[in-house]
């Protein structure tokens, strides 16, 4: 059971262990889905109104670049959104599977948050009161683990739903709302159609899209206000991103700050360390996000 009031903060290395690409390994996917792969996928999007030329014009001129992310990208070419945020979805779905999440020997990086909430019906509440994730992944791995756990864990889903739709925000939205948040929702399964693409898109912002973006961090309601202890979990740790957490500096000194490193390079902790003051604490660049966790104590 949880002690204090905590945010965790995720990024795509969050979902590494799921099976989830992260941002280069994500546009050599969807490079291959539009080219390799094309004959089989490239039809949906067609239909959806994207003409073979500029599907292939995407894909070139994506690779050509050779972006940090989709996101790195679509900040140059705008006109581009819409057609990212599909090629990004029709990618990331065929991710959604229960091998995917896999209820393996080896405790993953939810399966600790669980059971450091605590797998009885109180300890769990009471923490849940305490915690928000915050994430800027698309995918719902995190949601379909957690309502799969807690639902077979407590023999109904009432605490599962809460948890989720109180306490998960996804600041660049979701590949569709799951369905067992909403009867028109989308099961998390592997089939990419129209249909399932389009939903994703309807409920998706890139970062071209910040002010249509509905979620805001502001003073009155920010999560990261309420809190003790902040964690950054494979976390790109961008300048865009930072911008968007809206993380007042005073913070730093007054709330305690980790941050997992995993496969960061020198010069990208210098600039961690000098827009937070030294203030974030930060776990070796071989630690991955769940070793960072255990080795730090973060959670109590």
């Amino acid at each position: 059971m949880l002690s204090y009031n905590y945010v965790i903060v995720l990024g795509a290395g969050a979902s590494a262990d799921y099976k989830f690409p992260t941002g280069r390994q994500l546009i050599n996917e969807v490079a291959q889905r539009l080219s390799l792969e094309y004959p089989t996928w490239g039809p949906i999007l067609e239909r959806m109104g994207f003409g073979e030329p500029s599907l292939c014009s995407f894909r070139e001129r994506l690779v050509r670049a050779d972006p940090p992310s989709i996101d790195a990208f679509l900040l140059n070419n705008p006109n581009d959104t819409k057609l990212g945020k599909a090629a990004t979805a029709l990618a990331l779905i065929q991710h959604e599977t229960m091998e995917s999440i896999g209820w393996a020997p080896d405790k993953k990086l939810y399966t600790y948050i669980y059971y450091k909430m605590g797998v009885q019906p109180g300890e769990f509440i009471s923490s849940a009161n305490r915690l928000t994730i915050v994430t800027f992944n698309y995918d719902r791995s995190l949601e379909f683990y957690l309502y799969q756990s807690l639902t077979n864990l407590f023999g109904n889903d009432q605490v599962a739903k809460s948890f989720i739709r109180d306490k998960i925000i996804h600041v660049y939205g979701i590949l569709g709302t799951p369905d067992f948040l909403a009867k028109d929702g989308r099961p998390f399964e592997p089939i990419c159609n129209e249909e399932n693409i389009k939903k994703c898109i309807d409920s998706m912002w890139m970062i071209t899209e910040a002010e249509s973006n509905p979620i805001r961090f502001d003073d009155t309601h920010h999560p990261i206000g309420a809190a003790d202890v902040v964690c950054f979990l494979g976390f790109g740790y961008s300048r865009e991103n930072i911008r968007r957490l809206n993380i007042k500096q005073s913070w730093f000194k007054e709330k305690r700050f980790y941050g997992s490193a995993y496969g960061l390079a020198a010069d990208d902790i210098e600039a961690i360390n000098r827009f937070s003051d030294s203030s974030i604490r930060l776990g070796p660049t071989n630690e991955k996000a769940i070793e960072f966790m255990q080795n730090q104590s973060v959670l109590r």
